[in-house]
């Protein structure tokens, strides 16, 4: 079954609202467009060693090309997510060219973890786009060892290797495995980047089920 598509206006909007307890950024919807208009454009340039090109999804941000100027984007409610965690590093600090890099790296893994969240949590059980109280298990975290994944790879900081590769972003579905593995790189003197990405998921489904057609540039009205 074909995954529905929404338009660039419905993706803003969604985000925005998901933004909305995020005070440094989430709150400034120019801010958010112009980041999110940012991350989409790396996505069309950035590159990747040639070791690792063909074990990484095409864009990151989008499941098939993205679209040119003059054309309308499309994207699906899992393009949505990663642009979601994009935003998040993108505010971190970190370039916009080495985001689109390493989503484009860790897009199937973190596929996975969208779809074990989104069939935990049956569509039903929201209350105003959060997982209602009796399922406490909705979490999934994303561990980074670097966002810089382009840098590590070409300095053979890590492997070349599929298996070396997929090592650089591990996702958790139990917070106890989370925490036994925190342990071990905290002893290990291993820095990383930790996301939980669960709740996302299951806001954007519940966002993008009541998203508003709106056209490209046109202001969202007070109070949609």
């Amino acid at each position: 079954m074909r995954e529905p598509l929404f338009g660039r206006g419905q993706c803003e909007w969604a985000l925005e609202k998901l933004a909305r307890n995020k005070p440094r950024w989430g709150r400034d919807a120019i801010l958010l467009r112009m980041r999110v208009k940012r991350l989409l454009d790396a996505d069309r340039t950035a590159a990747l060693p040639e070791a690792v090109e063909s074990k990484a999804a095409a864009f990151a941000f989008n499941e098939a090309a993205p679209t040119g100027k003059g054309g309308e984007a499309a994207f699906t409610a899992f393009d949505i997510y990663c642009l979601w965690i994009g935003l998040r590093l993108l505010n971190m600090g970190f370039k916009q060219g080495e985001v689109a890099a390493a989503m484009r790296l860790v897009r199937p893994a973190i596929r996975k973890a969208y779809r074990s969240v989104l069939k935990r949590v049956p569509h039903h059980d929201f209350v105003f786009g959060r997982p209602a109280p009796k399922h406490p298990d909705y979490r999934a975290f994303l561990w980074l060892r670097s966002v810089d994944l382009v840098g590590l790879i070409r300095d053979g900081a890590v492997g070349h290797g599929l298996r070396a590769f997929s090592k650089l972003a591990i996702v958790f579905d139990d917070f106890g495995a989370l925490t036994v593995f925190l342990a071990t790189e905290v002893l290990n003197d291993q820095d990383g980047i930790l996301l939980e990405i669960g709740g996302a998921a299951l806001g954007l489904r519940g966002l993008l089920a009541n998203a508003p057609t709106i056209k490209r540039g046109r202001p969202v009205a007070k109070g949609d």
